[in-house]
């Protein structure tokens, strides 16, 4: 009880540190241009800033990502609530790994950024200045997730599928919060008749604009509810981290926002495909394992992601370059990443009759 006790602690003190060193996901402005909310008009802010104590700055968006990821820490101990102790070493892991994870990962994706802006090397240790990603995040705390793993002598897709209902929760409450930092934004909209939600928000700027974040946040709640299904399986967290990958191809193309890219490309679309490709990788490699020899299916999984890839970069190119309507370029995505998904999560097995042929 005592271990447990001073584990709970230490994830109390995690969760409310968490919100003065998560503060915002993009660097917060200079002092001088944030300014205390105003709590008679709590809509879409720039940065909703609650209170400032010198360096350090307690923002609406930290607090709620606090929140989130203590709700989550609750869920996560109730589904392991069997091995309190472990699950909370687990908890704590994971977290410290995935705020670790999303700054480091943040700082070197945006390298040119914070070099000119920010200071170089010396802004990396400064989280209270803001300035996190969402993959760093997923990648540190798999990174966490696997140490913990190998020094307990665990395997790992069990811890990784407990964790993931949780990290679901904490990202759905994460994409939501946006909402207070004027992130999440998508298109400008100039028809006054669209001017209601969640077709469109109201910036601080006053323009009205796609509230990605919301459909961001309603995507992280599909995900909480796949993840609470498959959280006893192997399985789990394969599914988790594909489905997240796959809307995020999707999602962020549709952000207009303070995104990291590279030309045309968001660096968050990169990263879901380089997480896509190695769960592909995993799961055809089991696939072949099981069968215990390549199949017809195998070889298609692979062609129609290499397909699907291939169509996504001409479809993003083309949101830029062409005069098709982007509703329909958006559509033809979506059933792309569709079957994407099929050939990622379909492991496949020899047909009933090929085994009885293969046996005799």
């Amino acid at each position: 009880m005592g271990k447990t006790a001073v584990q709970f602690g230490l994830l109390l003190i995690l969760v409310a540190l968490t919100a003065i060193l998560v503060p915002s996901l993009t660097p917060l402005p200079d002092p001088e241009y944030l300014t205390p909310v105003n709590w008679a008009d709590i809509t879409l802010h720039n940065h909703l800033v609650i209170a400032q104590w010198g360096p350090l700055t307690l923002t609406g968006w930290g607090v709620s990502v606090a929140l989130g990821l203590g709700a989550a820490a609750l869920l996560t101990m109730f589904l392991g609530r069997k091995h309190l102790s472990s699950t909370l070493s687990l908890i704590l892991s994971a977290s410290v790994g995935g705020i670790l994870g999303g700054r480091i990962l943040y700082c070197l994706a945006a390298m040119d950024l914070v070099q000119v802006y920010y200071g170089g090397i010396a802004f990396l240790p400064k989280m209270w200045l803001g300035g996190f990603t969402l993959y760093g995040a997923v990648l540190g705390a798999i990174a966490a997730t696997a140490l913990y793993a190998a020094a307990k002598k665990k395997p790992l897709a069990p811890l990784m599928s407990l964790l993931a209902p949780g990290g679901a929760l904490v990202l759905m409450v994460e994409r939501f919060a946006e909402a207070l930092t004027d992130q999440g934004l998508g298109d400008y909209i100039f028809d006054e008749s669209l001017a209601f939600f969640p077709v469109t928000v109201t910036s601080s700027w006053g323009d009205l604009q796609v509230p990605v974040f919301f459909y961001e946040g309603v995507m992280a709640a599909v995900l909480l509810a796949v993840s609470l299904i498959h959280c006893r399986k192997q399985s789990g967290w394969e599914i988790f981290t594909v489905l997240l990958a796959l809307s995020q191809i999707l999602l962020e193309s549709l952000r207009e926002d303070e995104f990291i890219c590279y030309g045309f490309v968001r660096f968050n679309q990169l990263a879901s495909a380089a997480v896509l490709a190695v769960l592909l990788f995993i799961r055809i490699r089991r696939q072949v394992k099981t069968n215990g020899r390549w199949t017809l299916w195998a070889a298609l999984r692979i062609l129609l992601s290499l397909m699907g890839a291939g169509m996504v970069i001409l479809l993003e190119f083309a949101l830029d370059k062409s005069e098709i309507n982007n509703l329909i370029l958006y559509g033809v995505m979506a059933v792309t990443l569709v079957v994407m998904g099929i050939a990622a999560l379909k492991q496949g097995t020899l047909t009933a009759r090929h085994r009885k042929g293969e046996s005799a």
